[in-house]
């Protein structure tokens, strides 16, 4: 521990409340870097209030990493959803590194190389795909419950092999893009379906002129179906069919609604500061995002 951490550290416990802001600034602007000493500070003193004061700071330096991750991820998110659902697991994870999440995810995806040849339709590579995740992986979607925390998370996911439609959604995703094929999200308010995109084949066998040939439910095994059963979907579900809907979605909008979808869950279970920090992550994309699509235009 350097000297100016210590000589900060020792004004934990300090009365004055401008002293303590100045000191929390400044120990969160060293970065993640401090986190073990903090720990180590934590374990070594007995004084409860500066515990509770470095457990507030270790949250905050997490979230601010989080964010500056979010921030670098947004402007090349495309075909990089994999590091997306990473970013999802920080919130409840601020220890796991993305080499824990890629190392498995890397195993699937071999997997999932060696069986795909170049020569097979679009409905077959999804067939592959299919095959790979849920026979030879043995991927699950958890039933029991669904909404569970855990659930969401894909480093959960990728170790016990159940997750829940959305934590499937990115995965499945996060896969076909880094084969480079051409899946994505869907516009649909709360969703966990993708569609496969190629406007050339879409356009020439007289598909929608979305240029998606059909959509995937992971949560389903892969299923495959179309524009009307789409459509049906959404007139069971008492929800007004729009043309967004039927429209494509980048991968910022996919972890949006990842989030979201935590943020209920996390509503449903009381836990107020989770759903106050998605609530600020959630506009905090929204921000990004935008400043990033006015700087590409």
């Amino acid at each position: 521990m350097d000297n100016e951490l210590l000589y900060l550290l020792k004004l934990m416990d300090d009365p004055s409340k401008e002293v303590f802001n100045a000191v929390e600034s400044k120990v969160i602007d060293l970065g993640r870097d401090v986190i073990p000493d903090l720990e180590r500070y934590w374990e070594k003193t007995a004084n409860t209030l500066v515990q509770g004061r470095i457990e507030n700071l270790l949250q905050k330096i997490n979230f601010n990493y989080l964010k500056g991750q979010l921030r670098g991820w947004i402007p090349n998110s495309d075909y990089n959803a994999i590091y997306g659902s990473y970013l999802v697991s920080l919130l409840q994870y601020p220890d796991i590194d993305f080499e824990d999440i890629s190392t498995l995810f890397e195993e699937v995806k071999r997997d999932l190389w060696l069986e795909m040849n170049p020569q097979l339709t679009a409905l077959e590579k999804v067939r592959v795909i299919n095959h790979i995740l849920f026979q030879v992986h043995k991927f699950q979607g958890s039933r029991s419950n669904p909404t569970s925390p855990q659930h969401f998370f894909i480093n959960n996911l990728l170790d016990t092999k159940r997750g829940n439609q959305y934590s499937l959604m990115m995965l499945y995703v996060s896969l076909a893009q880094a084969i480079d094929l051409p899946v994505y999200g869907v516009q649909l308010p709360h969703n966990y379906l993708l569609a496969y995109h190629d406007e050339a084949l879409a356009k020439y066998t007289g598909k929608d002129k979305s240029g998606i040939l059909f959509y995937i439910n992971p949560y389903n095994s892969g299923a495959i179906f179309g524009k009307k059963e789409l459509t049906q979907m959404l007139k069971q579900n008492k929800i007004e069919p729009r043309k967004q809907f039927y429209e494509l979605a980048d991968n910022v909008f996919l972890i949006a609604q990842v989030y979201r979808a935590l943020l209920i869950t996390f509503q449903n279970l009381g836990y107020t500061e989770k759903v106050e920090r998605i609530e600020e992550l959630l506009r905090f994309i929204a921000a990004e995002q935008s400043s990033h699509n006015k700087r590409s235009k």
